[in-house]
């Protein structure tokens, strides 16, 4: 079974694979990336590590659009051209780690707002982080 996430972020404020790697650094996050990632070029398995293991998950970057369509929760997200980083990790607690703690920094760092589509629920940061700690 898998677990989905989104981050809804403006398109001006949707970070470089460097700037998110960095700031994860910055927040003293357990995760990081352990390979660069060009969020504008990448989709499919990001390789992460969680306290220096190997995990990682899925990562996309949809159409805002088409997730409100899916989820009309999302239509009461008022984000200027906004833009989706979508996140899918399987039970291992390790890529759930991975996914929340990445999303957290999203959420943060970089003004998105985390929607949980299993739930239908929007999350903080603090929700994402503690999330990561329960994995």
């Amino acid at each position: 079974m898998s677990v989905d996430l989104l981050v809804i972020l403006a398109t001006s404020n949707a970070p470089s694979g460097e700037a998110w790697s960095r700031a994860l650094l910055e927040e003293h996050a357990p995760v990081s990336f352990s390979a660069p990632l060009d969020v504008k070029h990448d989709s499919g398995f990001v390789p992460m590590l969680v306290d220096g293991r190997r995990s990682g998950f899925e990562f996309l970057v949809e159409s805002y659009d088409e997730d409100a369509d899916l989820h009309p929760v999302l239509k009461n997200v008022h984000l200027d051209n906004p833009t989706v980083y979508s996140f899918s990790f399987g039970g291992h607690f390790d890529e759930s780690a991975a996914a929340f703690f990445s999303a957290a920094v999203l959420v943060s760092r970089f003004h998105g707002v985390a929607f949980d589509p299993q739930s239908g629920a929007f999350m903080s940061a603090k929700q994402l982080t503690d999330a990561g700690r329960l994995a």
